[in-house]
């Protein structure tokens, strides 16, 4: 793993209670380390300009689908989210990955 990649996100990331903030090539940004939506948009410029990676392909609202929604829409879809997957699909994060970042570095360029 690249170590430029790491303190990046680790400036990113809040830390623990207790204990170090372990990545892993498998350490979801969204679902691990809880990075918001903003964080993430932070974190994606710095990852662009410090590793050339072409970033236009790369959709946040994608990862935070419920960017979108209004807090009134939010709140019926929370309470249909435990009987409908198109209802969880619209408020749980994607996964975004420390080896997904490695791979766009690779291939200069962000894809989905």
């Amino acid at each position: 793993m690249d170590a430029r990649l790491i303190e990046m996100v680790r400036e990113e990331a809040d830390l623990p209670l207790w204990g170090e903030l372990e990545i892993t090539p498998e350490t979801d940004l969204c679902i691990d380390l809880e990075l918001s939506d903003r964080a993430m948009l932070r974190l994606m410029r710095r990852f662009s300009e410090s590793f050339g990676v072409d970033i236009s392909a790369f959709d946040v609202d994608y990862y935070y689908p419920s960017r979108k929604l209004g807090f009134g829409r939010f709140l019926v879809e929370v309470f249909k989210s435990p009987f409908s997957s198109g209802a969880r699909d619209k408020i749980l994060e994607r996964p975004l990955t420390i080896r997904m970042m490695e791979a766009a570095i690779e291939a200069g360029r962000w894809e989905m």
